[in-house]
């Protein structure tokens, strides 16, 4: 927090100073720069010219540059928050602005209703300003300045008011209150500072000098000198544990009395109350590159004034030249590369319980339909509901397979095989209390191993019995899932763990060695590996070989510390209802993650192979089981049209070096905390809970037609060739910014989610396919904001909470992809020319016309 200011020093790069605040209280000061106040949070009162003004939530006011000025925060338990924009005015003369005489009076606790357009023309301006700088927005210093001229040519057309001659502006031949004010700034730290000292440095007399002072400032010398030292104060208060007489004494005041005075005088508390409210842990506080404060609701209040400017930002990248990228292909080149259609050899969803249901029934008829997956992964084999372990009073054990029955056929039904994770402890047999999610999955060691053992064992035998050992042996048996994440999904020692996996590997390879046995579903941001090679010397220790290894990837770097990463995880699981403030806090807790740049998946993959190469194992197979943008299920970009662009990017990049990957999850209906769920809330899935397909459903289609054989691959483009049939997919991934990269989603709302992206401009692609003669049919489909992005269709119809029968059909409607088809003429050449919107997935299927 910056407590006195009276030099501003403006960014090297861009024009202006624009950061958050919190304030509790700044005494007299002054500066050359004009600023702007935004309130986002709290209330403060603002003295100018010996007047009050009381500013609230949502109120803006103008500082001219020097003038005289107090603020003081109104909330004394939390402060206000406040956005802070200063610039020097001088900047404008290079576009002959005479900016001498400029003053503005703009203060929208006037309640001039007349104005309320300029007001929230000025705050969507102050948000779209804040947007730039602290997402470093390309070209910067361009929209910095774009923004900035806006602004005076609002100030100046409705808000300029005539010099005037002003007590409480400093001018410019008023050098000597100017001195004075600066004298004790600079000397505000000793204790000895009084009024005859200073009448004595500028040779005026105590009398002239209390009534020049208190007639220019309107407040006593005295009191100001208090103020100076009571600001100063605060951030030792707030950031040291030194005693507060050490602190009073180090900043001018006499004892702890004065300065115990002083503080209720001027901020309505004592020193003790206000460090045990506003004390702040360095050591563990988030960094913060552009703003003081960290609350996302705060910049929520501020970026809401952004949504206004989404259509304009719109507009301004279409009147922008775009990017264009001319691709050169041959068809006539023997042994391409094969495409390995590894996306389509898993599907996942959240829980067992949910296969049962008739709508995801339907739901995994049409995955099935429009893309073919060949297997399924979910949660909860062992989960309670499914009634599969019980325990009678006398302590006798019985199974029942009935609905675990029911849910494999089902799957079995729809063409797709289990992939079944081996998890969690049924409660009976849990050896403790340990959850996880709402359903309550148990993830602590077995009270009884052997009947652990006797479960696993009837199981795989119940599952023989009923569907044959050939069927069977083409599953894949997983165990466990994120282990290596100690106290949060494994509460029990990593020894235990191992013995743990050692006995139930054992017992089930003695059923039949052609079992396929693998784990552990490991969180690939995780550590530095060090889970995964006390594992690989303990296996080898005991001759365990895996026929799998399983591994989780999202869109996270690493934790550098996987310990406390775990710990802070656990001590929060431990408290938890699950519900809608868990994922947030949890992200609090863990201040050294983000969301990473837009190689963090395929680099997390590359380490993740790296570091499982030293396990031993009967193949080479590894699969991704669990993969997204982000760990969040309220993540609310998980339902934009960047998905599309996001998953076959990520597909094309990492599925060649993996023998499968499975999205999370295929479907909505996913439950694992107990959190609100409209239409469009944030989940995992390619489909809505209620069937509508998302744009990153269509994603896993359109790479599913894809060929066999690779005849070009670049960023942005893959062709494949399957027989005669030529195919190409083109993508336009924008990434995110900064902000977003923090988990701050205070740029995000229900119906405006796409202002955290970056270089959204529009890109013209080109492919000139060589070695094609004759002519050809195109079949061409795209996925962009306008077809094809359910999400997209519902923001247009107004984001309405209910729909009708006639609605959801229209959003069904509009969720499929945009089509076209026609025929072209190639002489050697075959030329393509797209234009992408951004996030634009687009497929071609070319084939000749005889």
């Amino acid at each position: 927090m910056q407590f006195h200011y009276e030099t501003i020093k403006q960014e090297g790069h861009i024009p202006i100073k624009i950061f958050t605040q919190l304030v509790e209280f700044f005494p007299y000061h002054w500066h050359e720069e004009t600023e702007i106040l935004f309130i986002l949070k709290g209330s403060i009162k603002i003295m100018i010219d010996k007047q009050g003004t009381i500013l609230n939530v949502g109120d803006i006011f103008l500082v001219n540059r020097n003038e005289i000025h107090f603020i003081r925060s109104l909330d004394q338990q939390e402060g206000t928050h406040l956005l802070i924009l200063q610039f020097n005015l001088e900047q404008f003369r290079r576009f002959g602005v005479e900016t001498g005489v400029m003053r503005f009076r703009l203060n929208s606790g006037d309640h001039d209703l007349a104005r309320e357009k300029e007001y929230d023309r000025i705050r969507t301006l102050l948000a779209s300003l804040m947007k730039v700088v602290i997402n470093r927005e390309e070209p910067q210093r361009l929209l910095v300045e774009r923004h900035l001229l806006d602004l005076l040519i609002i100030l100046t057309s409705r808000f300029s008011m005539p010099e005037q001659n002003n007590d409480m502006h400093v001018r410019e031949d008023d050098q000597r209150l100017l001195e004075i004010l600066k004298y004790i700034n600079a000397h505000s730290a000793d204790s000895s500072l009084s009024l005859n000292q200073i009448a004595d440095r500028f040779f005026l007399t105590p009398p002239y000098l209390s009534t020049y002072f208190k007639t220019n400032m309107g407040i006593s010398v005295k009191k100001f000198i208090e103020n100076i030292r009571l600001n100063k104060s605060l951030r030792p208060l707030k950031l040291t544990d030194r005693t507060i007489v050490e602190i009073a004494l180090e900043y001018g005041f006499p004892d702890a009395k004065s300065y115990y005075r002083v503080f209720r005088e001027v901020l309505g508390t004592t020193p003790t109350v206000f460090r045990e409210l506003q004390s702040v842990d360095v050591s563990s506080e988030r960094p913060k590159d552009y703003f003081s404060i960290n609350s996302k609701e705060t910049l929520a209040e501020l970026f809401k004034y952004a949504d206004l400017n989404e259509v304009d930002q719109r507009q301004f990248h279409e009147v922008m030249p775009a990017r264009s990228v001319v691709y050169e292909a041959r068809t006539d080149i023997p042994g391409a590369d094969k495409l390995r259609h590894t996306w389509t050899r898993l599907m996942t969803f959240g829980y067992a319980l949910h296969g049962l249901r008739s709508d995801f029934r339907d739901q995994l008829r049409i995955l099935q339909r429009d893309i073919g997956f060949e297997y399924v992964r979910f949660h909860g084999i062992f989960a309670d509901e499914l009634l599969i372990y019980n325990e009678r009073s006398d302590g006798s054990v019985y199974y029942n397979f009935n609905h675990i029955d029911t849910l494999l056929d089902n799957l079995i039904g729809e063409g797709v095989r289990p992939f079944l994770e081996l998890g969690f402890m049924p409660t009976q047999l849990a050896s403790s209390d340990g959850e996880i999610f709402w359903w309550k999955a148990n993830v602590t060691p077995p009270k009884d191993t052997v009947r652990w053992l006797d479960l696993i064992e009837a199981f795989i035998r119940h599952l023989l019995n009923r569907y044959g050992i050939a069927e069977v042996t083409t599953w894949y048996f997983e165990f466990w899932n994120e282990p290596d994440i100690e106290g949060v999904f494994w509460k029990g020692s990593r020894e235990q763990f191992f013995e743990f996996f050692r006995a139930s590997f054992e017992r089930l390879k003695a059923i039949d060695s052609r079992l396929r046995i693998g784990g552990f579903g490991n969180l690939s941001m995780v550590g530095d590996g060090e889970w995964l090679r006390d594992f690989a010397k303990y296996a080898r220790k005991h001759d365990l070989k895996l026929d799998f290894y399983s591994f989780h990837v999202y869109h996270l770097s690493r934790f550098t510390n996987v310990g406390e990463t775990s710990l802070a995880a656990a001590e929060l699981l431990a408290d938890s209802n699950f519900d809608d403030h868990f994922h947030s806090e949890l992200l609090n807790r863990l201040t050294d993650v983000r969301l990473g740049d837009a190689n963090t998946i395929p680099l997390s993959v590359e380490q993740e192979l790296a570091g499982s190469s030293i396990l031993p194992m009967t193949t080479s197979e590894r699969w991704i089981t669990e993969w997204n943008a982000n760990t969040d299920c309220r993540d609310l970009v998980h339902d934009t049209c960047y998905m599309a662009a996001f998953i076959v990017r990520t597909a094309l990049r990492i599925g060649q070096n993996v023998e499968g990957l499975g999205f999370w999850t295929a479907t909505d209906l996913h439950e694992e905390f107990r959190l609100p769920q409209p239409l469009f809330h944030g989940g995992f899935g390619l489909m809505t809970y209620n069937g509508i397909k998302k744009a990153g459903f269509h994603a896993f289609s359109f790479l599913a037609k894809l060929g066999d054989e690779i005849v070009l691959q670049k960023e942005g483009v893959i062709v494949t060739r399957r027989g005669d049939e030529y195919q190409v997919l083109f993508y336009h991934y924008c990434h995110y910014n900064e902000l977003y990269d923090q988990f701050d989603y205070s740029q995000l709302s229900q119906t405006s989610r796409y202002g955290v992206f970056l270089n959204t401009d529009v890109k013209e692609v080109g492919l000139r396919l060589h070695g094609l003669n004759g002519k050809y049919v195109i079949e061409e489909q795209w996925i962009n904001r306008n077809q094809g992005s359910s999400y997209d269709a519902w923001v247009e119809m107004g984001g309405p909470d209910m729909l009708s029968a006639a609605g959801y059909q229209h959003l069904h409607r509009r969720a499929e992809p945009g089509y076209r088809t026609r025929i072209e003429l190639a002489q050697d050449i075959l030329e393509l020319k797209a234009t992408l919107e951004p996030h634009e997935i687009r497929l071609l299927i070319i084939n000749r016309k005889y």
